[in-house]
Order: structure tokens, then sequence, then C-alpha cells
């Protein structure tokens, strides 16, 4: 048996228990918020739209703050969301940008 044969068993072996460890394993993800706290999210998304044989590119922007308002005994937060930012942009072949 080869270096390149070896290495690659053991590599396998530690990546398969590995696999194994973490699937029973439980995680519990949570965020300290804090009232008075604002937050700006942003997401964009651009797509192709194929419509009877024309491409259209789209470009959407959203942008929001999002204010913690309050937050309760759990952890559980009210927020007030206020958008900041939209666009939406489509080039179209037969009535352009």
């Amino acid at each position: 048996m080869n270096k390149k044969t070896l290495f690659l068993i053991i590599f396998l072996f530690c990546f398969i228990s590995n696999i194994q460890a973490q699937k029973n394993q439980k995680y519990s993800l949570s965020y300290n918020f804090k009232a008075g706290t604002i937050y700006y999210v942003e997401i964009s998304a651009t797509q192709q739209i194929k419509m009877m044989e024309m491409e259209m590119p789209q470009i959407m922007v959203f942008g929001a703050d999002f204010e913690v308002m309050s937050v309760g005994k759990k952890g559980n937060a009210i927020v007030k969301m206020t958008y900041k930012r939209i666009k939406f942009e489509q080039d179209n072949p037969q009535a352009g940008k």
C-alpha cells in the first residue's frame, strides 16, 4: 500500500467519524438583543428571466432598519422595521430599461 492510498483511507476514516459524531449533537444559537439597537439589513438579488424567448435581467435591492423596541424575558424581541431602500431594475428588450 503506497502513501497516497494510506493517506486517503485515514482521511476518509476521520471525515466519516467526524460526521457521525456531529449527527447527535444539538446546538442552541441565540442573540442578546438590546432595546434601542438598530440593525440595517440589505438584501440584493440578481436574476435572469426568460419569457417568450426574451431574456430580461432583473436587479432587486431591499434595505431596511430593524429597531429593537423591547426584549422579553426569554430573549424574544419586538422590532420595528423601516424600509430605507427599494430598487427594482429590469431590462426589457421591447420597452428598454
